[in-house]
């Protein structure tokens, strides 16, 4: 009698562990781990049957382990801009050693200057020009008019003789930036005397984007 009792009791004991741990096992292998988007095959956000069903579709595959990427937020390229100056020789004259004057006597040059900017030009910032003249047995203060492309400039650039000896008189002038184009543009000098010019140099600079 007590042995039958005891197997029964062996047998209860024995289904409420196997119950037990049928509860235990499910609860522990139910446990959701952190979500890896590279095992979210499908890309839906949820790794699931789905994502298993497309792994053992292929199944069995080989080829290039890089995943492709799509950036949608990088960021677009710039465009710099850059300052360049071009520069030009406009008028030059030699000197007559052996003459009693040297170069060229003038009252008023006339003449084109060619500006070829780089690519993507956005727009002139300064223009400078610098005259080289002397004027025998001068030593006072003249000046000129600057004219662009029909437009006034300066009406009174000032230029000062030292004799015999060549002398030079530079300026620059900003304001003269809405007057310049890429291409050829006139520019005219008025002097208030006449004076023996040796050369007339420009400096164009202007900004450009890349």
């Amino acid at each position: 009698m007590m042995i039958k009792k005891d197997l029964i009791l062996a047998v209860l004991v024995t289904f409420c562990v196997t119950a037990t741990l049928f509860l235990i096992i499910p609860a522990q292998s139910q446990t959701v781990g952190q979500y890896d988007p590279r095992l979210d095959v499908n890309g839906d956000g949820a790794i699931n049957i789905r994502d298993l069903a497309l792994d053992a579709k292929a199944f069995g595959t080989t080829g290039d382990p890089t995943l492709p990427v799509n950036v949608t937020n990088w960021p677009t390229e710039t465009m710099m801009n850059y300052t360049d100056a071009e520069e030009c020789t406009i008028f030059e004259e030699s000197r007559i050693v052996n003459g009693t004057e040297y170069g060229v006597g003038i009252g008023t040059l006339g003449t084109f200057f060619a500006f070829s900017p780089k690519q993507n030009f956005i727009c002139v910032t300064n223009f400078g020009i610098c005259v080289q003249a002397y004027l025998p047995g001068s030593t006072s203060g003249y000046s000129y008019e600057l004219n662009i492309n029909d437009v006034t400039i300066s009406q009174n650039v000032p230029i000062t003789m030292n004799g015999d000896i060549p002398t030079e008189s530079s300026a620059t002038f900003p304001s003269a930036s809405s007057y310049i184009y890429p291409g050829l543009n006139n520019l005219n000098l008025q002097f208030t005397t006449y004076l023996y010019i040796l050369k007339v140099f420009i400096i164009v600079e202007y900004k450009y984007q890349t």
